[in-house]
């Protein structure tokens, strides 16, 4: 289960397959999806579906890139 975020505006590195591929920059808690959410700045290699990993606050999270809007 995954716990709620508070808002954070600290640059976090986005890693996929092992190289950085960008920064999350915005991160909050949706009450209406029930998970966390962030904007972001990638890689035009990057590509919505992808599973890419933030290194944020010394750990991993796994996370999947979406186009907008989340829903």
């Amino acid at each position: 289960d995954e716990a709620p975020a508070g808002p954070s505006f600290v640059w976090f590195d986005i890693m996929l397959n092992g190289s950085k591929t960008g920064s999350m920059t915005n991160i909050i808690w949706s009450y209406q999806m029930k998970k966390n959410i962030g904007f972001a700045l990638v890689s035009v290699s990057a590509k919505a579906g992808d599973r890419t990993t933030i290194m944020r606050d010394g750990k991993s999270e796994p996370a999947t890139l979406v186009e907008l809007p989340f829903l």
